[in-house]
């Protein structure tokens, strides 16, 4: 949420049964929210924090005793995990101060008191919920005021960018340079030889200023990790840039030398990079794949004839129910060719470098193509307005049916 959200909410512009404008965002936003919501949900799940959170008096209201994260700590279970789960909790504790979060009073500021087990004002810290902001940004892309403001900043841009939110996650997921950014997560920190380190207690104060200790103090360290970013492109190139320098340019177009340097960064020995690499790797071989077969194979060879002859027949017998039958493999046809289009990364990573012709372009022209058509006779008016438009050119069967003239437009 933020200021511009509720800018548009009290515009007058934003009411009425003719606010066309405001009925299509609702229709492309919604299922953005569900997928991010999704996502959100599912971590919730996994933590253990879903049951933690209540609904009460119309407010979410937030109690760590029920949140899994910390069940041996509410029980006063002693041992380990009791440990462990304390110092996550004074952890997010801490986190929450340094973002000056409110208490659950809503007034006053949250803050550490003695030795009392911190009631921490809610699941999870800024800090966490933009790591996941990020991840949802990562998979399904994002199209803040911000980043609306610059693409929309001149005329070209504007037309470019239409219909392609997605793009820019694809371009994070392929392009981003490595580094360590939002994304992360708590960790217990270990020294070189794998061993917990601890926090020094003296008089039964945890002493953050002093150097970790191996000797078990009953403090763990807990501290936030950034987790490592990095394109495909960008993990592909750094592959052939090791070929390279060890088989020379021989070695390139050589299998073997690919194996042999993609097993090595699967086999990576810190765990930070080699997760992000095994995910790149994965997630190239599923796009791939994902776009031959459900684009190629699936909408291409298998539907597309299979739709045509229930449209000639349909033509032929000229019945409602041909058709209709006609017109529902025709929308289950579109929708998949379509959703089949959307797993083509090269087109949404390239696309807008190599492809000079926008989209409202392509649409004015495809509209001003078939009125042509209609106006020198060689498309019916009726079948030049069901062509227009997509709603009625989805289900053309159906309106060439129960067209006043039966149109032969293909």
């Amino acid at each position: 949420m933020d200021m511009n959200t509720y800018t548009e909410r009290i515009r007058t512009g934003q009411h009425g049964i003719f606010n066309f404008e405001n009925f299509a965002y609702k229709m492309t936003s919604r299922p953005d929210y569900y997928n991010r919501m999704t996502i959100i949900v599912a971590k919730m799940l996994e933590d253990g924090s879903w049951d933690a959170i209540k609904v009460k008096d119309g407010k979410l209201e937030y109690n760590w005793k029920e949140d899994k994260r910390y069940y041996h700590l509410a029980h006063n279970i002693q041992g380990a995990d009791y440990d462990r789960e304390k110092a996550l909790l004074y952890a997010n504790a801490k986190q929450f101060q340094l973002e000056h979060a409110m208490s659950k009073d809503g007034v006053t500021p949250f803050e550490i008191n003695g030795d009392e087990l911190p009631d921490l004002p809610g699941a999870y810290t800024t800090l966490e919920m933009e790591s996941m902001k990020s991840l949802c940004d990562l998979i399904y892309g994002y199209y803040s005021h911000e980043k609306k403001s610059l693409i929309h900043y001149t005329m070209w841009g504007s037309m470019f960018m239409q219909m392609r939110t997605y793009w820019s996650g694809k371009k994070n997921q392929y392009l981003a340079p490595g580094g360590v950014r939002v994304r992360g997560n708590w960790e217990y920190i270990k020294n070189n030889e794998g061993e917990q380190m601890y926090y020094q207690v003296e008089d039964g104060n945890i002493r953050y200023d002093k150097e970790f200790t191996t000797e078990n103090t009953g403090a763990p360290v807990v501290q936030w990790k950034g987790q490592w970013q990095e394109g495909i492109i960008v993990t592909a190139a750094d592959i052939m840039r090791n070929v390279y320098t060890k088989d020379g340019i021989m070695g390139v177009i050589n299998p073997v030398a690919w194996y042999r340097e993609g097993k090595e960064k699967l086999d990576e020995e810190d765990e930070n990079l080699r997760l992000i690499y095994r995910s790149n790797m994965k997630q190239f071989m599923y796009d791939v794949i994902a776009f031959a077969v459900i684009g190629g194979l699936i909408s291409g060879i298998m539907l597309n004839p299979w739709v045509k002859d229930l449209e000639k027949e349909a033509k032929e017998a000229d019945t409602f129910s041909a058709a209709l039958a006609a017109t529902a493999a025709r929308i289950a046809f579109l929708s998949i060719r379509n959703s089949a289009a959307d797993l083509n990364f090269f087109d949404s990573i390239g696309g807008p470098a190599i492809q000079w012709t926008p989209f409202s372009v392509e649409t004015g022209v495809r509209i001003f193509k078939n009125i042509y058509n209609t106006a020198i006779g060689d498309r019916t008016f009726y079948g030049g307005v069901i062509n227009t438009f997509a709603a009625t050119k989805q289900a053309r069967p159906l309106f060439e049916y129960l067209g006043p003239l039966k149109s032969t437009d293909n």
